[in-house]
Formats: C-alpha cells, structure tokens, sequence
C-alpha cells in the first residue's frame, strides 16, 4: 500500500507486476505513513496544520480508530513492529518552540507514547520497521537511512529520485516512492535470503525428493532450485523455482 500526500487516494499495488491492484479513500487530506499491521491499514495524517492523527482503517477503507499523534506539521512516516506502532514528526514554521524532528512508539490501543528517537536527520518522509531496525527517507537530505532503536545511523544511501516519500520492506527487497518522479523504486539493499529449514533430500523413483519445513517469513515469496555436478556447486544451474507454499521438490 502507498499512499500520495494531497490526493484523496491510497492506492494497492502489487509488488511483482507493479500494477495498481486496488485503490481506497483518504479518510482525511494528507495522509503522510501508511503501514499494514497484518490485518488492518495504519495511516499518519497531517491535515490542517494544527492536527496531526493515527487512524487505523479496514482493508476496505472504513476507519476503525482515530488517535491524536504529537504535534507534526509535515511529512512524516508510520510504521508497525509486529505489536507496535513508530511515527515521525517534523518540524516547521508552525511547530512549537524547542520541537526536534522524533519517531514516537505508540501502543496502537490507546495512541500513548512509550518511547521517542531523537533523528539523526531533519526531515522524516517515509518509515518502517524491518528486523529491529528503523528504515526513513529523507526528502531534505534526499537519501533512505537505516538506524537502530536508539536512532544511531547503521547505513545512509542516496535516494533514486529527488524527492523520497515513502518506504517499506516486502519480498526481501526495500521499495520507496518518490514524488518528484512519481514512481516507486525496488531497491535491493542485500537482505539474508530465507535458508529452508530442516532440508532432507531423499531418493525416489529415479528423482531426488526435497523437503523441507513451511516458511512462515512474511516477505518470503521463492525458492530457486540450483544443480550442480560437484559438491562445491561449481557451475551451479537454476533449474525451477519454488513459491513460498511449497514444501517438497522432485529433481531428475
């Protein structure tokens, strides 16, 4: 799911085609994060400037809860730890005196604050959280940072477009939108491929039986099948994939 500030959609597309799947509306005008929690939509919103708001939606666009989120005036990011939400506030020309541009942890029942991130860059644009870490972009800085939980920098790269404004991680790989080129970019930040566990290879009818446990990784989506003539895999060939659902294989 992405959504673009200032215009009255959020739009579902899908991650191997690209192609625009589904679309909902905004429940207000400037939804600035947006993050799936596994059932539900999570959207920060700043609109008027004055107020800034968590809203948790149903797939299908209707609000279920409504939370006032620290003060924020621009663009900001949301995003879901698996029972969690984080989000960022910026500062501008409306923003209290002494305001710093944070990421806030909320408890998604109440909307509380249970911990803040001092960033390490100005202008928060985009956010989600991946395997203990915190993943931003930046559209003052024009790059796509990686910190830990107390906002120390683990990586910064340049972002692919002049204006960065939305990230999240699926299918291994980190996808950012940008609105200056109104694109979404598949960015490949070299992420641990899925090891299939308990891997058994059996004997059977003149085949070669795999066989392994499910994978229960959300961003997991395939398997690729490699053959070779000699156990150090020299002159490896792929041979076949294999979707995420599968859990056996028969090799000739």
């Amino acid at each position: 799911y992405y959504a673009s500030g200032g215009e009255p959609w959020i739009y579902k597309i899908d991650s191997r085609s690209h192609e625009v799947i589904d679309h909902l509306p905004e429940p207000n005008y400037w939804t600035t994060g947006i993050a799936w929690d596994g059932t539900n939509i999570w959207i920060k919103d700043v609109y008027p400037n004055d107020k800034s708001s968590l809203i948790k939606l149903s797939p299908t666009g209707s609000i279920l809860h409504y939370f006032s989120a620290v003060y924020s005036c621009y663009q900001a990011g949301i995003a879901w730890d698996g029972s969690k939400l984080y989000y960022g506030t910026n500062v501008c020309w409306a923003s209290p005196p002494g305001a710093q541009s944070m990421i806030y942890k909320a408890d998604p029942n109440s909307g509380n604050i249970l911990d803040s991130i001092l960033t390490p860059s100005g202008n928060i644009t985009g956010l989600v959280f991946f395997d203990s870490s915190l993943y931003y972009c930046d559209d003052d800085a024009q790059s796509i940072f990686k910190v830990n939980q107390s906002g120390k920098i683990i990586w910064a790269f340049p972002s692919p477009g002049p204006w960065p404004t939305g990230v999240t991680m699926a299918k291994g790989y980190l996808w950012n939108v940008d609105w200056g080129t109104k694109k979404v970019y598949q960015i490949d930040i070299g992420i641990t491929p899925t090891v299939p566990k308990n891997l058994i290879a059996e004997s059977e009818n003149n085949y070669v039986r795999l066989n392994w446990d499910p994978n229960e990784d959300v961003d997991f989506f395939q398997y690729k099948v490699y053959k070779a003539g000699t156990e150090n895999f020299l002159n490896a060939v792929c041979v076949d994939s294999i979707i995420s659902i599968q859990e056996s294989f028969y090799l000739d």
